[in-house]
This record gives structure tokens, C-alpha cells and sequence, in this order.
């Protein structure tokens, strides 16, 4: 059932993907996720900041790296030029954050991982 909703999910990125997209397109590319803890979670930004603009659709989905990948507890943050968190999600393998700036939005894609060990994921920026 993961596996078809995913699917699905990412079908759907790539047949919208000329409809909207940061400045300078849309991307996917995979993340090493540190390991770290409940207290300190290990951190994963992406390299560059994007700038989303006003009224169009932003969306960006992390996918676990596969069915043997172990189930890791990730958060997703969508963080604005001030840092607040302008979007979110939350769980083991298949995360979504869409919004639609109300203008301009240089945005930070920041992955959380409190778990002991490193999480390979699928990212797509769209």
C-alpha cells in the first residue's frame, strides 16, 4: 500500500512539474540524513536556498530510500528567510510540506533525524 501511494505521489510531482517550481526549476536529489537523538536530532539542509514565488504552488517530498531502509522517524521543516517554520511534516518514510507563498519566498529545506542511525532519502523539490 506505501509503495502505491508513493508511487502515486511521485507520478503526480513529475506530471505537474511545469506548473510551478523554485526559481531556477524543480529537482530531486538523495539525502544522507545524520544520525543524532531525541535531544539532538542530526540535521540535513539542503545546499542552497530557494526562492518560491508568490502564489504558486511550492512542494517538496522526502521519500525513505527503500522497502530494507529501517524505519526512521524524520521531520521535514520548510523554514523562511527569519528562520519560522512555514511548513512541516512529520514520520517514518514518506514525508509532504505544500504551501503557497503569499509572495516571494526564499526558502531553507531542512531534514531532522533523531534516530542512532544515518537515513538515506529521496528529496524532490518541486
Amino acid at each position: 500500500m506505501h509503495r502505491a501511494i508513493l508511487t502515486l505521489a511521485v507520478a503526480a510531482i513529475f506530471l505537474f512539474h511545469a506548473q510551478a517550481a523554485p526559481r531556477g526549476g524543480g529537482f530531486g536529489l538523495m539525502a544522507k540524513v545524520p544520525s543524532g537523538s531525541e535531544e539532538s536530532p542530526g540535521t540535513y539542509d539542503l545546499d542552497k536556498k530557494m526562492t518560491f514565488p508568490a502564489g504558486q504552488r511550492a512542494c517538496v517530498i522526502v521519500t525513505g530510500r527503500g522497502p530494507d531502509a529501517p524505519p526512521t522517524n524524520l521531520t521535514l521543516l520548510i523554514l523562511d528567510e527569519k528562520g519560522q517554520i512555514i511548513a512541516s511534516d512529520q514520520g517514518t518514510y514518506n514525508l509532504v510540506a505544500v504551501w503557497y507563498p503569499k509572495r516571494d519566498a526564499v526558502c531553507t529545506i531542512r531534514i531532522l533525524n533523531p534516530d542512532s542511525h544515518i537515513h538515506n532519502a529521496f528529496v524532490s523539490v518541486k
